[in-house]
């Protein structure tokens, strides 16, 4: 597999949700498999369809918060213009919940925490292995 990267500022759409494919997809028609990714800025809200499919061209896309990859193959590289549909947004349709990040106070209590348990796991299995009953072969009879 051969692979390209590039960086093109401004390349995502301000307001409008969707992505203009066509550019890209034109410059790069000669390659049956395409994989395009688009880092969005916080707060996008991508609202073209998931999925596309013609006799010319699939396009799936796979998105992740902040993140968005069109898989495109190729089937006919003399296509015309094209444009991904728009998918209908339904008005009851939920936002995606926020996930809330963990603060670093609430990650470095979580390493002490850890810490303390492994120290003490250790100090015990110590203190067991170095005890008089150890010593003894750990016989709970008493000595006569």
């Amino acid at each position: 597999m051969t692979g390209a990267d590039f960086a093109a500022v401004g390349a995502s759409p301000k307001g409008s949700g969707v992505f203009d494919l066509d550019p890209i997809l034109k410059a790069f028609r000669e390659y049956r498999r395409l994989e395009i990714q688009y880092l969005t800025p916080r707060g996008f809200r991508y609202t073209g369809a998931q999925a596309f499919d013609d006799p010319n061209l699939h396009v799936g896309v796979v998105s992740q918060p902040g993140s968005y990859r069109f898989d495109v193959l190729v089937r006919n590289p003399s296509f015309g213009h094209f444009q991904m549909p728009l998918q209908p947004v339904a008005a009851s349709q939920p936002l995606p919940a926020k996930r809330s990040r963990p603060a670093l106070w609430q990650i470095a209590a979580w390493l002490v925490l850890a810490l303390g348990v492994g120290l003490l796991a250790y100090a015990a299995s110590d203190w067991l292995r170095n005890s008089p009953r150890a010593a003894q072969g750990g016989a709970d009879k008493p000595s006569q």
